[in-house]
């Protein structure tokens, strides 16, 4: 088996996940030489039950038993038995070359712990100009040429979650950095319920391993987007999500001290700072000074390892 596809349904509409599947099922790499877990969550659990998946010769369906997507996706690295997994979400469509491409690339570059593509917009209406600032965030991610790197500070080479392909190596790595900390995963599915920040997290683990990390052009795929994503409540919370998030996974991975914590003056400075912008990006600057500092203020208040429900159940050996 050269490839463990892990298809994580998100959504409960049940024309997102034959939407995906669909795009899996038109893959040029022959079914034989991949397996598919199709992973539900209590809110998606009758969606994946009522999916077709007797196209393929060596699909499971998974349950988890929490919500979030990122304790999902530390189920679904359990239960792989291929070399490389490859994660998609239900939003999201694969070329019909993308696995063979990728299964490609795993074999011509050693060198590499974490590879992914370019992820292209299928817009359900057309979004307002000025949001094309924040469609990263969205994991609108195009590429007119290939990125790579070997360090943790070019982020734009860090494939997101959905497409990213994902060496054995690497995600024993992470799992057992989530073994001895759990907070990896608990504070990033505390804040979201998409698992904003695991790719980074599973990049540093690349780095640390001594592999690099990279995007093709060469490997795409389409990205759904409803309008609501592009409403500014929606796009605020997001980037101070996003913020909370990178600066947890810094915090954790990089040893961050309690002392980076802002002072009072700092800030008031950040503050200031914020009313010499217009109306709109005074908003989202101050939502990422706010992700920032919960962030450091839950990791300044919770050094110790964390105990809980999810490393009972979820890293179970």
């Amino acid at each position: 088996m050269l490839l463990t596809v892990i298809l994580l349904s998100q959504n409960p509409r049940r024309a997102f996940l034959e939407r995906a599947l669909s795009s899996l099922q038109r893959q040029t790499l022959p079914a034989r030489d991949w397996e598919l877990l199709v992973v539900s969550r209590p809110a998606t659990e009758s969606t994946v039950q009522r999916c077709d998946l007797s196209w393929h010769p060596a699909a499971r369906r998974i349950r988890a038993e929490q919500s979030e997507a990122a304790i999902a996706r530390v189920h679904a690295f359990q239960a792989a038995s291929a070399g490389v997994v490859l994660f998609v979400d239900d939003d999201d469509s694969l070329d019909e070359n993308y696995l063979a491409a990728g299964i490609e690339f795993a074999a011509q570059r050693n060198d590499l712990g974490m590879w992914g593509g370019q992820s292209l917009p299928d817009f359900e209406a057309a979004p307002p100009e000025w949001t094309r600032r924040w469609w990263s965030y969205l994991s609108i991610r195009p590429l007119s040429r290939d990125v790579q790197a070997r360090h943790g500070r070019d982020f734009d080479a860090v494939p997101s979650m959905s497409g990213a392909f994902v060496r054995r190596a690497v995600w024993q790595s992470y799992l057992e950095e989530v073994r001895r900390d759990a907070r990896h995963v608990e504070l990033l599915a505390r804040r979201t319920q998409r698992g904003l920040g695991q790719e980074t997290d599973l990049a540093l683990c690349a780095f640390n391993g001594g592999l690099g990390v990279a995007r093709f052009s060469s490997l795409r795929l389409t990205h759904h987007v409803p309008p609501s994503r592009f409403e500014e409540p929606s796009l605020v919370s997001l980037v101070e999500n996003v913020s909370f998030c990178q600066m947890v996974i810094e915090g954790l991975c990089r040893g961050l001290p309690a002392q980076r914590r802002s002072t009072p003056w700092t800030l008031w400075s950040a503050w200031l700072h914020s009313w010499r912008l217009p109306k709109q990006a005074r908003r989202f600057f101050l939502a990422e000074v706010r992700g920032r500092e919960e962030a450091l203020r839950v990791l300044s208040r919770n050094q110790a390892k964390s105990e809980n429900r999810f490393t009972r159940h979820a890293l179970a050996r």
